[in-house]
């Protein structure tokens, strides 16, 4: 009997050796976001934070919406490299 409770928690602690994703560290205070599109602009989009005010520009709304948002939230989350993850709708 004992032999057996120890195979069934083995079993059921085997699964929890995977890696947590890591946090988001929600490192600033947003109290407006101003989104705004912009056909011209060189990039799917863009953000700048001033005074808890969040500007977004969007090549084309919404792509890139839930992408800046997180800027917004999160700070630089893919600091050293260009990224254009959540900006495709999906099909």
């Amino acid at each position: 009997m004992r032999l057996l409770i120890l195979i069934i928690a083995l079993l059921a602690v085997s699964g929890c050796n995977e890696s947590k994703p890591t946090k988001p560290k929600f490192e600033k205070f947003i109290s407006n976001v101003v989104i705004e599109e912009d056909k011209n602009l060189a990039t799917l989009g863009r953000q700048q934070t001033v005074g808890g005010v969040c500007f977004i520009k969007l090549k084309q709304y919404p792509l890139c919406l839930q992408h800046e948002i997180r800027h917004c939230i999160e700070g630089n989350w893919h600091e050293g490299y260009k990224s254009d993850a959540d900006c495709f709708e999906n099909e």
